[in-house]
């Protein structure tokens, strides 16, 4: 694969794919990504277990569209799936950090002609304003984020009162 003639490995393109497909669809955190290892998965439940903030457990939902992503990684590069082994991590099998993340993330804006102000980070408000915005209870959307405040999860919540209020508009007979 080409971006303005910059050639990208096979590699790097199931791994980056990988990233971005488990950070939207789980709305885990980058720290929590990074220290996924092969025994965190559940691939029957489409699920990982997550050491979040504070050293607290969480299962987390991945979907499906990862779980595919994780087997592609695993089978276009051969690397070994060994259960104590970092998922995400470099050509040399070290653990990436959360800069080599950032960096790659950058690349990929950069050559898509993208806003240079998204994040790995934002991947997590995407994730939690489209639950909302699609009828998740904010306390189980708090239990998805790991969140040990509902005030934290509450900030995504500004958005779908903009949605409501605009259904509310343009629905009541006496708006």
């Amino acid at each position: 694969m080409l971006f303005n003639q910059e050639k990208i490995s096979k590699f790097l393109l199931l791994r980056d794919t990988l990233i971005l497909e488990l950070l939207y669809n789980s709305g885990m955190r980058l720290s929590e990504l990074l220290s996924l290892r092969y025994d965190d998965i559940d691939f029957e439940q489409n699920s990982a277990k997550i050491l979040g903030k504070g050293n607290k457990e969480r299962i987390c939902p991945i979907g499906i569209y990862s779980i595919c992503a994780l087997r592609r990684w695993v089978e276009g590069v051969g690397i070994e799936s060994d259960g104590k082994k970092w998922i995400i991590r470099s050509e040399k099998g070290d653990r990436l950090t959360p800069r080599q993340v950032q960096n790659r993330f950058k690349f990929y804006l950069r050559h898509g002609n993208l806003p240079m102000d998204i994040s790995p980070h934002k991947l997590r408000h995407s994730y939690a304003t489209h639950m909302l915005n699609n009828g998740a209870d904010l306390r189980l959307v708090q239990e998805l984020l790991g969140h040990a405040n509902l005030s934290s999860t509450q900030i995504y919540t500004h958005v779908n009162s903009k949605l409501l209020q605009s259904v509310y508009n343009k629905t009541h007979p006496h708006a």
